[in-house]
Formats: structure tokens, sequence, C-alpha cells
């Protein structure tokens, strides 16, 4: 793993370790998925947001492994999972980065709208 990966895996551990949960096994196959020019660009933005990492691969992982997982509290299933990353394709890197700063709630309702008008 190379050393903005093992930055961006040490920022994950602190983030679990704040928010009181266990450290996920997944984290470390998940750190090691992210591109070297994405971990550069999040590490040198003053407004990192965790969320922008691991929404993106917590759904990737779904859809790949076929299995549920809890993401913000909301069980997420392979077809809502399949839905989001979908929508999140179809926009620029600036909306993409609101889109995953929003609750699992609130993209599932504009990743609705967006793919029905």
């Amino acid at each position: 793993m190379n050393t903005v990966n093992t930055k961006i895996l040490e920022s994950i551990i602190q983030y679990h370790n704040e928010q009181g949960n266990a450290f996920p096994s997944y984290i470390k196959l998940l750190a090691s998925k992210i591109s070297e020019s994405d971990a550069k660009a999040y590490l040198q933005n003053e407004n990192f947001d965790i969320n922008n990492i691991l929404k993106p691969l917590k759904l990737k992982s779904i859809v790949e492994h076929s299995r549920p997982m809890i993401i913000d509290d909301h069980v997420v299933d392979v077809f809502t999972a399949k839905l989001l990353l979908t929508t999140s394709d179809k926009l620029s890197t600036d909306n993409k980065k609101k889109f995953f700063n929003e609750s699992i709630a609130t993209m599932v309702a504009l990743s609705y709208k967006m793919l029905t008008y």
C-alpha cells in the first residue's frame, strides 16, 4: 500500500475511533482500492470528508459481494447500492462530492427523481 493510501487508512481509523465504532476489517481493503490521484486530491483538500471516500467504496462492495451493509444507520441492499452508483456515475465531480455528503435517504430520493424524470 502506498504512502497516500496509508494516510487515508489512518484517517479512516481515527474517524472510526472517534465515532466509538470497532474498526471494521474491510477498511484496509477499501483503502487499497482508492486511486493515488484521488487520495492526493482528498488529502490536499482542507474540507476533507471521509464520506466522499467511504460511501462509494461501501456501495461498490455491496454490489460486488451481493451482501447488504449498514451505511449511515440504514441497511443498503444490492438494488439500492446499484441505483446510487448509477446515479453517481452520471454526476460531475463537484456534484458527486455533494451527493455523497448527503444521507442515504436523501441520496435515494435524489437518485429516484433523477432516474425517473
